[in-house]
């Protein structure tokens, strides 16, 4: 014959229950998964959204907010009439392109005022955990900056076509392990002290998890040939 249960006392019963909280929160830490990288708050702002108009459809991106303007990649605004920037849910603002590098995939925006929170500019370092400012959808033509983890796996030379498929050149380059999807083309990449490492410019293809970054040797030069005048965006890629 099986024993009948024994009726446990109210104190018996308040003791198992401070028990059983201790042991549900030695699972939680222990269960705790790796902290994620750690970035300054307010990081979001910047990273801006890019529209460029003027060529058969609109071309969709981001960009990294600096001290000398907006850098995103040149196939963004490549044959753009008009540019425009926001800060994610944003108004947004009219820009001008100073200066477009197709063979480095790199165009520098500038708007009348400061938009966003300018980045420092730093060395990339690999390996090392960074974070992407890239686009997301948020449906009826609403878009917002996302904070994408990414893996900074090495720093490389990456021998490339231009943005129009003519050439070989070679780019200062990343490579990096991310989920990076359309519209995520000029995100800035940041480290943990908050600085800016490079800029995406490409997700490879058949692969979900593997994409390319262009290094701030490259930002740097950009900048320093850039005038104060707008410049031609070259022909449309469509």
């Amino acid at each position: 014959m099986v024993a009948p249960p024994k009726v446990l006392s109210s104190v018996a019963w308040s003791v198992l229950a401070c028990v059983v909280g201790v042991i549900g929160v030695v699972v939680a830490l222990v269960a705790e998964p790796d902290s994620v990288l750690a970035v300054p708050d307010g990081i979001e702002r910047s990273g801006v959204l890019v529209t460029a108009d003027g060529c058969r459809v609109p071309s969709y991106g981001t960009g990294a907010v600096t001290a000398a303007g907006i850098v995103t990649n040149a196939h963004v605004v490549a044959g753009s009439s008009s540019v425009q920037v926001s800060l994610a849910e944003g108004s947004a603002v009219p820009a001008t392109v100073v200066a477009f590098d197709p063979v480095h995939d790199l165009a520098l925006l500038r708007t009348a005022e400061l938009v966003g929170k300018p980045l420092s500019l730093a060395e990339p370092v690999a390996p090392a955990q960074l974070v992407a400012l890239g686009r997301t959808t948020l449906g009826e033509g609403a878009a917002d900056i996302e904070v994408i983890e990414v893996d900074l796996e090495r720093t490389v030379t990456i021998t490339i076509s231009d943005i129009y498929g003519q050439g070989r050149y070679d780019r200062a380059g990343l490579t990096l392990g991310a989920k990076i999807g359309p519209g995520d083309s000029g995100a800035p990449l940041v480290n943990q002290d908050g600085q800016l490492v490079g800029v995406v410019f490409s997700a490879a293809r058949g692969s979900g998890e593997v994409a390319y970054g262009i290094a701030t040797s490259e930002v740097r030069r950009l900048i320093d040939g850039a005038g104060v005048d707008g410049v031609a965006t070259g022909k449309c890629r469509d």
